[in-house]
């Protein structure tokens, strides 16, 4: 699979807890880009309706310690195994 800025994001955001599909929809929505949405700061964030400091801190926080680097060593792996039984048959 190849790796893009937007897929990145899209993964980071995925992975983020309290962000569901419906509040990562509207940031994409607000911020026009899954990269922008990742990247807005806590002021940004608390402009989304139903996001307070509190909520828009505890986001930021986690969108920043979003190990997308495990979870593309898992998806990696997973391709290998299944390039693997593809090719046994």
């Amino acid at each position: 699979m190849q790796r893009t800025p937007e897929l990145d994001a899209r993964l980071r955001m995925a992975i983020t807890v309290g962000l569901g599909p419906r509040l990562t929809a509207r940031l994409e929505e607000t911020f026009s880009s899954p990269v922008a949405a990742v990247n807005a700061s806590v002021a940004q964030l608390q402009d989304i309706e139903g996001i307070g400091p509190r909520k828009a801190g505890g986001i930021r926080h986690a969108l920043d310690e979003a190990d997308v680097e495990a979870q593309w060593r898992l998806i990696d792996e997973q391709d290998r195994k299944s390039t693997r039984l593809n090719s046994s048959h």
